[in-house]
């Protein structure tokens, strides 16, 4: 399926290891920064077009699709963090040039983004984590109470069964984070990428990585990467919030402020799983007054 794009949104294509990733993009050619969207499961690069269109002239900024998702589409290796990580970064070696990274980091796009900062922490001016997971999950428990009773509705049958089967991702939990409000048009373009067995895998494999518990394992260690590399004054954080709890609770948003007391929190606006999609207006203000500004913190 095609995608209907407004003025000043590309899509395109990079050949980077074995994956033709797709991206949207929008570029500010004299800017020394690069800022990074990551989206969040069971969504795509398209849910940051409101975002990216605002943006347009203002900044270099990129929305990939994660392996599995979107128009990048399925893939024979996998869509585990330890690999979609691994991809990522190779991309963002081959068009970073010597400009700054600014990450914006969603769901599951944001442990993706804590091991792109583990790997390019040199290279980060600031990060944003919105609905995003702030600690290593050893129990259900660790997260937000919505998610935790989900997991629940989903591990009543078999996983193979509730994610790829019966499509619960596209079916029930995309109609209760858009709560109604994306448009008929925009949920086909969700659930395009969606529409066979194999091409729900994606889900499978991401929620094992992160149902296992496992503190070594991929899903925990990646975000682990990330919160020390967070421990470098240089990179400026950012909570940016409207409604938290549907990942982190707010346990987990105050221990994340007491690890790094000089965090910075930006309201972006009702609250939505889908801010970026319904405030945009108030994410791009975030993003233009607390990311891409120079000034860094002391965490």
């Amino acid at each position: 399926m095609s995608w209907i794009l407004p003025e000043g949104v590309k899509s395109e294509f990079s050949k980077v290891l074995d994956v033709n990733l797709h991206h949207l993009s929008a570029q500010h050619h004299h800017g020394d920064v690069l800022l990074v969207l990551l989206h969040p499961m069971p969504l795509s690069s398209y849910m940051w077009v409101p975002v990216i269109q605002k943006l347009n002239g203002r900044v270099s900024c990129v929305a990939p699709d994660l392996l599995g998702f979107g128009l990048t589409g399925q893939q024979p290796g996998g869509y585990g963090v330890k690999r979609q990580v691994e991809v990522l970064c190779a991309w963002l070696h081959d068009i970073l040039g010597n400009r700054s990274l600014v990450l914006v980091g969603h769901g599951v796009g944001s442990v993706v983004m804590h091991g792109v900062v583990a790997a390019f922490k040199d290279r980060v001016q600031s990060v944003a984590m919105y609905e995003g997971y702030l600690q290593p999950i050893s129990q259900t428990s660790d997260l937000g109470l919505p998610m935790e009773q989900l997991y629940h509705v989903i591990k009543k049958s078999s996983l193979y069964e509730t994610v790829v089967v019966e499509n619960f991702m596209m079916d029930q939990f995309l109609a209760l984070i858009s709560e109604g409000r994306l448009s008929s048009e925009d949920i086909e373009v969700y659930r395009s990428a969606h529409l066979t067995e194999d091409s729900r895998r994606v889900f499978l494999d991401i929620l094992i990585q992160m149902m296992s518990y496992s503190q070594e394992g991929e899903f925990s260690s990646t975000i682990a990467k990330g919160l020390d590399a967070y421990q470098d004054a240089r990179i400026k954080k950012v909570l940016m919030y409207s409604m938290p709890g549907l990942i982190s609770g707010l346990l987990q948003l105050d221990q994340f402020r007491r690890s790094y007391p000089s965090v910075v929190i930006a309201e972006v606006g009702e609250g939505s799983f889908l801010a970026p999609v319904f405030s945009s207006d108030l994410f791009v203000k975030s993003i233009m007054k607390e990311l891409l500004s120079q000034k860094s913190t002391m965490g």
